[in-house]
């Protein structure tokens, strides 16, 4: 099954998002942006994005790493914010995989869908 498949729903505060699950909507809704320290780097910034989704979609990182086609390794290297993480099939496939919500909050830490930053 892909994301595509499943429905679309509007929430009336804003935002359009795929309902992968209840559960999946609730705690992306209820989530809290953790407060980021000014010296976190895009890519610090950016993994914590890729871990807070792949924990509220219920995943691991095995489990993601296969979903991405990609190394538990770089599964882990993305969600440390290592630098050279920055592999642009891997964040197409991420933006693919978490859907629009993920796209928009990539996008305002500078991630495109090529995987280049701004």
């Amino acid at each position: 099954m892909k994301i595509s498949d499943f429905p679309v729903i509007t929430i009336p505060t804003g935002g359009t998002y795929r309902l992968i699950s209840e559960k999946l909507l609730v705690d992306l809704l209820t989530a809290t942006t953790p407060e980021t320290d000014p010296s976190d780097t895009p890519e610090k910034q950016f993994g914590q994005l890729v871990k807070r989704f792949r924990v509220s979609s219920g995943d691991t990182q095995p489990g993601l790493a296969e979903r991405l086609q990609a190394s538990e390794k770089t599964v882990r290297n993305l969600e440390s914010g290592r630098r050279g993480s920055r592999n642009g099939k891997v964040i197409d496939s991420l933006m693919e995989v978490f859907g629009e919500v993920f796209r928009q909050e990539a996008a305002a830490l500078g991630y495109s869908p090529s995987g280049a930053t701004e």
